[in-house]
């Protein structure tokens, strides 16, 4: 006997309910939502993973899940991120994995992001802000369509991973040799000619 699985398609209004003003953490990994509108309500939430669904965007109102630490929304469908999304500046780990993001706002130095993951998009670059990220640890931007690294990323006094394999980076910034903290630098399948010596 096959038990049939339910899928939610859209989240229920009723999760805003006063009564889930409790949550600090909700996974929805492996539904089909498209909308999640009604999570921007629940700004209580330390940890949000919203894996696999076929969301398209995220709500105007997402900025104001400023308690958020952990946010997972790989494997979905988002394009853009809103203008509100710097808000989330008690983030630790942000995974946007396998979405079809074409740009990063400069917000993102607002948070204290330790891992960033923004593998499989469509990103032609990274922004600029990245070195200004005082906590930034781990930076993982393999498969997009990135044609250079930002130039002050050489004064992030963070960074111990740098992972940007298959991409269209052709030279590397002359700061990269002052990452005194790096630890690991992945650049494999890119168009690199030389490496720099500084």
């Amino acid at each position: 006997m096959f038990k049939q699985i339910t899928y939610f398609q859209i989240l229920p209004e009723k999760i805003a309910d006063i009564k889930c003003q409790t949550l600090i953490s909700l996974s929805l990994t492996s539904n089909k939502l498209v909308n999640v509108d009604p999570v921007a309500h629940l700004t209580r939430l330390t940890q949000l993973v919203l894996l696999r669904n076929k969301i398209t965007h995220l709500p105007s109102g997402f900025g104001n899940l400023m308690n958020l630490q952990i946010l997972e929304l790989a494997s979905n469908r988002l394009e853009s991120l809103p203008a509100t999304f710097g808000n989330l500046t008690k983030l630790t780990k942000l995974n946007l994995e396998c979405n079809r993001l074409k740009r990063i706002p400069e917000t993102l130095s607002r948070m204290c992001c330790k891992t960033l993951n923004l593998n499989s998009n469509c990103l032609v670059a990274l922004p600029h802000c990245i070195a200004n990220m005082p906590n930034l640890l781990q930076l993982s931007a393999n498969d997009n369509d990135l044609k250079y690294l930002p130039a002050g990323i050489g004064q992030s006094k963070t960074i111990t991973a740098i992972h940007i394999c298959n991409n269209r980076i052709m030279e590397l910034p002359d700061g990269i040799g002052k990452l005194t903290t790096l630890e690991s630098l992945w650049l494999d399948y890119n168009n690199i000619t030389a490496i720099p010596m500084r």
